[in-house]
């Protein structure tokens, strides 16, 4: 027996999840979750022994685990080496990266009724649209990549092969469709 959540109970069950996860919890005010503040946040990573590295959101690993791509504040996305601490900019328009296990990081362009999933390499370079959509999200091997095409209403995956260092589409499948569709 499958249970359904109200999407408003799921969220705030996965907002508290990771919360917890980071030994917080929420605040309630008036019967409402509220999320804790920037300073908040950055006091009880310190207390975790955690250390604040630069605003952003929705990141992803590089395959060597040494850099982390990641949406900035305003637009577009950076790359952090967590060695040095640096961060350059990799694309001016983008959210949402997965990076895969053959280091190309597809992204999201667009908002919400417009997105298109993009490919680039992890240097900034080759930077190509692969299909209307967004959420992407690498099988292990990096040679799949999954989206959501909210024009079609469904989830597709494309599967790619490498060629003289360029990724390029093999065929593109519906792996799920919304209901009544």
């Amino acid at each position: 027996m499958k249970h359904h959540l109200n999407p408003r109970l799921r969220q705030a069950a996965c907002h508290a999840a990771v919360l917890a996860l980071l030994g917080m919890s929420t605040h309630r005010l008036a019967g409402q979750e509220q999320v804790p503040s920037v300073s908040e946040a950055k006091a009880e990573m310190k207390r975790l022994g955690g250390k604040f590295l630069a605003p952003g959101y929705k990141s992803s690993w590089s395959p060597d685990g040494t850099r982390l791509v990641f949406g900035k504040v305003s637009d577009g996305l950076q790359i952090m080496d967590l060695t040095s601490g640096k961060v350059t900019d990799l694309v001016d328009s983008g959210k949402d990266p997965a990076w895969s296990a053959k280091d190309v990081i597809a992204y999201v362009r667009g908002d919400r009724e417009q997105e298109e999933v993009w490919l680039v390499h992890s240097d900034g370079s080759k930077a190509k649209k692969l299909h209307d959509g967004g959420v992407p999200v690498w099988s292990k091997r990096g040679t799949t990549l999954f989206f959501h095409s909210r024009k079609e209403g469904k989830i597709l995956l494309i599967l790619l092969r490498y060629y003289g260092g360029w990724t390029m589409a093999c065929s593109v499948a519906t792996v799920w469709r919304h209901r009544g569709q």
